[in-house]
């Protein structure tokens, strides 16, 4: 997400700090570590940044059952104290946290919203919903403060072990002869998912405003695991699609909801922001991206 942002900003002439290494000269880059309080302490005071845009985590739902201590160190110990860091050394920053669908009660009626009760089904979104507890406590004790809940947001950028790249980079492979088949878990599975960069639109919007708020940052348009795959497969010529979709017993995760939507009205009406990407749409967007990649490379 972080490189996203940084090209809003920057299209905007704001000035930009990271605290991740990016290869550009309009950029200034802070060597600290967030899991040292006395550096990034004296950097915000040093600095006293107009917004703290926080995105770092351990986001993998199937690594976070692995290495839950992980997880829970880097994505609810470290915000804690950062915003507790915020709090003392540059109260006047607004902040903009990074959410998940994740964090949901799973039972819960769908479409889900910022009302939608709170009962996480992994590690990765019980860290989520501690986090946006702690939140709603800081803002209680004077930060400006939002929570954007993010609902699955792809892009090329994502980890190969990740669903929608590892569907995109098999259909090509498939399609090409170099591979028998997709591999998915559950077929049925519906998921709501969106396009990275429209969704840092909807973070820089809630960013803008004057007291910030919690929302909820998806399409509304969710497609199933089996649509997905499909979608790739006939964006690359692939007729006869479903004869190279397999399920694969060890890929279904039995904690996993059957379905999972949310309801964008609250940004569209508070933030005039809508998904222009979803579905088959984004599918074939996505695929277009890693061809174009592979060309560039081939090309090098």
């Amino acid at each position: 997400m972080e490189p996203f942002l940084l090209k809003r900003c920057l299209h905007r002439e704001l000035k930009f700090m990271a605290l991740v290494p990016q290869k550009n000269q309009d950029i200034c880059l802070h060597d600290v570590s967030l899991e040292k309080d006395s550096e990034m302490s004296k950097l915000l005071s040093d600095i006293t940044p107009d917004v703290v845009y926080h995105f770092a985590a351990q986001s993998s739902v199937s690594r976070s059952f692995d290495d839950i201590q992980g997880t829970f160190k880097t994505n609810v110990v470290i915000t804690h104290s950062l915003l507790n860091s915020i709090l003392l050394y540059s109260p006047n920053s607004r902040v903009v946290l990074a959410g998940s669908s994740e964090m949901f009660d799973v039972r819960a009626m769908q479409p889900w919203d910022i009302s939608t009760p709170l009962k996480p089904v992994n590690p990765y979104g019980e860290s989520k919903a501690i986090n946006f507890l702690n939140a709603s406590m800081y803002r209680k004790m004077g930060l400006n403060l939002s929570t954007a809940i993010l609902f699955n947001h792809e892009s090329r950028r994502r980890p190969q072990h990740f669903f929608s790249r590892k569907v995109i980079d098999s259909a090509i492979e498939v399609s090409k002869g170099l591979a028998p088949y997709i591999k998915i878990g559950d077929f049925n599975l519906v998921r709501d998912f969106g396009y990275a960069p429209e969704y840092v639109d909807a973070i820089k919007k809630i960013s803008e405003l004057e007291v910030l708020e919690d929302f909820v940052i998806c399409t509304g348009r969710p497609i199933s695991l089996l649509e997905f795959a499909s979608s790739a497969l006939l964006s690359l010529g692939v007729e006869d699609h479903l004869n190279y979709i397999v399920s694969d017993p060890s890929l279904i995760r039995q904690s996993d909801p059957p379905r999972i939507t949310g309801a964008p009205t609250r940004a569209t009406e508070r933030l005039g922001w809508t998904a222009v990407h979803h579905g088959d749409s984004l599918v074939r967007l996505l695929t277009s991206q890693a061809l174009q990649e592979i060309e560039i490379a081939k090309n090098a």
